[in-house]
């Protein structure tokens, strides 16, 4: 199991406009049908921890 790590709030939900960004760039990767499955998934991971996901 992962062992959780202090990230001293690197977290984006502490920057905001990054955060959108990264929303921002996953709905575009998922509205792009050219994009391999992985990429997506990878970034839907990313967005989600992004906004607090722990999942």
């Amino acid at each position: 199991m992962a062992e959780y790590h202090d990230r001293q709030d690197f977290e984006l939900q502490h920057w905001p406009e990054l955060r959108q960004m990264v929303n921002d760039l996953a709905n575009l990767v998922y509205s792009e049908r050219t994009i391999p499955t992985e990429l997506k998934k990878l970034l839907f991971t990313m967005a989600s921890q992004s906004n607090g996901s722990l999942h």
